[in-house]
């Protein structure tokens, strides 16, 4: 089971209407010529996971919906051509004046 840390202790803010991408930057974890062979990221009820995709070092997600005044948690789980899993997550809270 991979470990889940909270990338960066980094939140961002999102207004209940509108979508947001969030991207995972995983160069600086990868060891030498090992890339992303696959990503995907687990949103929570009361979010919606609108697009996903990678690169060889990052993992982006389009999310919008949500609550005002609730936060919520997505994780980033990748695995690379060598077979090691990691996960990372973003807290993202609702706001409804949008970024902070």
């Amino acid at each position: 089971m991979p470990r889940v840390s909270l990338y960066d202790n980094t939140s961002t803010f999102k207004h209940p209407g509108s979508a947001i991408d969030l991207e995972m930057d995983w160069s600086e974890w990868l060891d030498g010529d090992d890339v992303i062979a696959s990503s995907s990221f687990t949103v929570p009820d009361g979010l919606t996971k609108d697009s996903e995709s990678n690169t060889s070092t990052s993992a982006m997600v389009t999310i919008s919906g949500g609550l005002v005044n609730v936060d919520y948690v997505v994780i980033n789980t990748i695995t690379t051509v060598a077979q090691k899993t990691e996960s990372k997550a973003i807290r993202v809270m609702v706001s409804s004046k949008g970024v902070a």
